[in-house]
């Protein structure tokens, strides 16, 4: 049986049932309630389809604004060089 892969599913197998037993393990505590292994998946899939992207774009964000500040940094360190 093939594992149907959706562009969401940005998670290692390995991350994926961690989450998943988090997700369970706060019903549990935070929440007082049980839920199985099904009802956490479509929790995750829900917060993964509905917000990773927007997570995504974030750190794209954040990375060229990092990147932006090093450039700008490099081009003073060279003008200080220039003789």
């Amino acid at each position: 049986m093939t594992k149907v892969k959706r562009r969401w599913d940005i998670l290692t197998d390995e991350k994926r049932k961690i989450m998943i037993e988090e997700i369970m393990t706060y019903f549990k505590n935070e929440m007082d309630e049980t839920i199985g292994m099904i009802a956490a998946e479509k929790i995750l899939d829900f917060f993964l389809e509905n917000l990773g992207l927007d997570i995504y774009n974030s750190a794209i964000s954040e990375s060229k604004r990092w990147l932006k500040t090093r450039h700008d940094d490099m081009e003073i360190d060279f003008d200080v060089m220039l003789k």
